[in-house]
C-alpha cells in the first residue's frame, strides 16, 4: 500500500514481524525539525559512605573526592571482563591519575596493589536494593533524580 499523506510524506507500509509505517518526505529530507531541551548534567558526585573503604596495599586510605569518583568507576566494572585486560587496566590508571592529588600519586604507585571490593560490594548492594523497589518508588525516585540534575539557568 503505497499513499502520501497531506504534509507530503510518503507512506509505505512494510510487513516484518508485523506492520509498521515508513514516512518519507517527498522532497528527499528526513527531517522537519529538530528539538533540543538542553543537556542534562549528571547529579553532583556523593561521596562513600564512611564504612565503604578503599584499600592499597592492604591498608585503607581515604581518597579526595575527585579520586574516589573515578575510582568508582573501576569499582562498579569489578566483576567485568574489562577489568582484566592490560590495555584497559593501563588507560584506567592513567586517568585516574590525573584526578589524584600529588600525596594519592606518590602512594599510589601500583594498580595491583588496589583493592576496589568493599566499593564494590556496596554498588551491588545498592543495585539490588533498587531492584527490589517497587514501580511506585522507582518513579519517585526517577523524578526526584530528573528534578535535581535539571540545568537550570
Amino acid at each position: 500500500m503505497n499513499s502520501f499523506d497531506s504534509c507530503g510524506y510518503h507512506k509505505k507500509t512494510t510487513i516484518m514481524h508485523g506492520f509498521y509505517f515508513e514516512l518519507r518526505a517527498t522532497d528527499g529530507s528526513k527531517w522537519r525539525f529538530l528539538e533540543h531541551k538542553g543537556p542534562v548534567l549528571a547529579p553532583p558526585y556523593e561521596p562513600l559512605p564512611g564504612h565503604v573503604r578503599f584499600f592499597y596495599d592492604g591498608k585503607p586510605m581515604k581518597l579526595s573526592a575527585a579520586a574516589e569518583e573515578v575510582a568508582t568507576f573501576f569499582a562498579k566494572m569489578l566483576d567485568h571482563e574489562y577489568t582484566t585486560k592490560d590495555i584497559f587496566r593501563k588507560n584506567f590508571y592513567k586517568d585516574w591519575r590525573k584526578e589524584m592529588t600529588s600525596e594519592e600519586k606518590s602512594k599510589i604507585t601500583d594498580l595491583t596493589k588496589c583493592n576496589f571490593t568493599e566499593m564494590s560490594e556496596y554498588f551491588k548492594a545498592q543495585s539490588e536494593a533498587r531492584k527490589q523497589m517497587s514501580k511506585e518508588e522507582k518513579l519517585v525516585s526517577f523524578i526526584l533524580l530528573t528534578t535535581m540534575t535539571k540545568c537550570k539557568v
